[in-house]
């Protein structure tokens, strides 16, 4: 690798991981299952709700966020993400209005490997 980390010498093999998958930009991309837990506060949840939808559109039409829904029972949410690496989805997910709005009690992230389903290719 290069002094910066990011690049392989000329002639090195790359690694790859599976949960990786290429953008159309040809950049290599993880694959993230994020959990959000709640807090309590309903009724601010409810305020802050379309800020949030809005804030994750965005990430939507950037072509991260695969998926996302709350949890049927209110307790939080499940969303599915496209990153570079963690720490790019980290510095995204600190601009949700939820985040802003201390909405959010734990925040979980595991890089996640596809195996079966319509985002596995072929």
């Amino acid at each position: 690798m290069s002094a910066a980390g990011r690049e392989p010498e000329p002639g090195a093999a790359q690694c790859w991981r599976p949960s990786q998958v290429w953008n159309f930009q040809g950049v290599m991309m993880a694959r993230f299952a994020v959990e959000y837990v709640y807090t309590a506060d309903t009724d601010k949840r409810d305020e802050i709700r379309p800020a949030h939808r809005a804030f994750l559109s965005g990430l939507q039409e950037k072509g991260h966020l695969l998926a996302s829904g709350p949890w049927a029972n209110g307790t939080g949410a499940l969303l599915v993400f496209e990153f570079e690496d963690e720490d790019a989805l980290k510095t995204a997910l600190e601009h949700d209005p939820f985040a802003d709005a201390d909405l959010i009690s734990r925040v979980r992230i595991n890089e996640w490997t596809p195996v079966l389903g319509s985002w596995v290719a072929g």
